[in-house]
């Protein structure tokens, strides 16, 4: 499953320092990670950088993909930095697994983030389960998330195809109050039956 996101406005510009996103995922999606290590950091210290995180943590990844960040400094532009992101089984909660997903960000950022992530189960309508993420500041408040893409791989996803289509909505909600909403829907087929005499 490829997720993706992007936030800017008409001129390209970063719509703000985003603060919660989540999603609200088909009930005939499922996410099994039974048999995914768990991944056990030493202490309280997340300030790690990537080779860190994969030498302790590798094992338990469950996804992969790019984040973009922006940032307007006195006197400059508009400054992007693209770091790659893996996210992270932290094991089942009784109510869910939770899930950490590191972003190492290059110059001028020079930064790492960290981004606890809850999934649950969920009973609303077609939405079977939900994903909450609080975005840390970045760069003091100064970063504005404006694109990111995470791909989960296909042995940790199962789905069934009721009514032709899967849905999944997005809901974003930015440090000045403001909150977007998006819906979609993809088609799907069930699969054909390889009968052979």
């Amino acid at each position: 499953m490829l997720v993706r996101g992007r936030y800017r406005n008409e001129e390209g510009e970063p719509l703000g320092a985003l603060r919660t996103l989540r999603f609200e995922g088909d009930r005939h999606l499922a996410l099994d990670l039974a048999d995914v290590p768990v991944c056990e950091l030493p202490g309280r210290d997340v300030r790690r950088n990537l080779d860190e995180m994969e030498r302790l943590c590798g094992e338990a990844a469950v996804g992969h993909g790019q984040m973009t960040v922006e940032a307007y400094f006195p006197g400059e532009r508009w400054i992007p930095a693209t770091g790659d992101m893996t996210i992270y089984n932290l094991g089942r909660k009784p109510d869910g697994p939770d899930l950490l997903a590191f972003v190492e960000l290059p110059a001028p950022f020079t930064a790492a983030l960290s981004i606890p992530i809850e999934l649950r189960r969920l009973n609303r309508g077609p939405f079977g389960w939900e994903v909450r993420a609080p975005i840390p500041k970045i760069a003091g408040g100064a970063g504005f998330i404006t694109e990111y893409s995470l791909r989960i791989g296909r042995r940790f996803l199962s789905a069934t195809c009721v009514g032709g289509k899967l849905q999944l909505r997005v809901f974003s909600r930015f440090a000045d109050g403001t909150r977007r909403s998006e819906r979609v829907a993809r088609p799907c087929t069930v699969a054909e039956a390889d009968v052979r005499q």
